[in-house]
């Protein structure tokens, strides 16, 4: 995966992902979808809540409802901790963070490290929900395609602030 872009199942639909390593791969991802990624930063998707831990701070109000919900479908935004990665996070000094409960997903971001993903779409269509559909959407823009089931078809994860519980997206 280094430097390459990848399309795998998640939680609820198949998503776009590269490591967070990479920031032209993360221009890859914002091509493909016909998307700003300074306007509407990607979330870091993780494997467990160590590597949350080091992006992130969970001294928050909402704290042991956010670490109850991980690993799960829920993303987070926080405000961000670190500036290892500066292409990451919104212009705003947030950052979208979901510990992953989907196992093959986990497994490769613990494998990976914190991985930027995104639903597998273009802007304002409709997410692939299979593999398939990915390919046709993407063909040979996308390095390599990971098969995998999703857990809950079709359902986005939901998105929340991590300071006021504030539902930004339900699922």
């Amino acid at each position: 995966m280094r430097g390459g872009v990848i399309v795998h199942a998640t939680e609820g639909v198949f998503g776009l992902a590269c490591s967070v390593e990479y920031p032209t791969a993360m221009e890859r991802i914002s091509n493909l979808k016909g998307r700003n990624a300074l306007a509407q930063p990607f979330l870091l998707l993780l494997g467990n809540v160590a590597q949350a831990k080091n992006l992130v701070s969970l001294d928050v109000p909402l704290a042991d409802t956010i670490t109850q919900s991980w690993p799960g479908p829920t993303t987070w935004i926080f405000p961000y901790k670190t500036e290892a990665y500066p292409w990451v996070g919104g212009e705003d000094g947030s950052l979208a963070v979901r510990v992953t409960d989907h196992p093959q997903a986990q497994q490769l971001a613990n494998y990976v490290g914190p991985l930027i993903s995104t639903s597998a779409n273009r802007t304002g269509q409709p997410s692939c929900l299979s593999l398939a559909s990915a390919k046709l959407e993407f063909g040979d823009a996308v390095d390599f395609y990971l098969s995998g089931e999703l857990l809950r078809p079709g359902h986005a994860s939901r998105i929340l602030h991590a300071a006021t519980g504030k539902i930004l997206r339900a699922s």
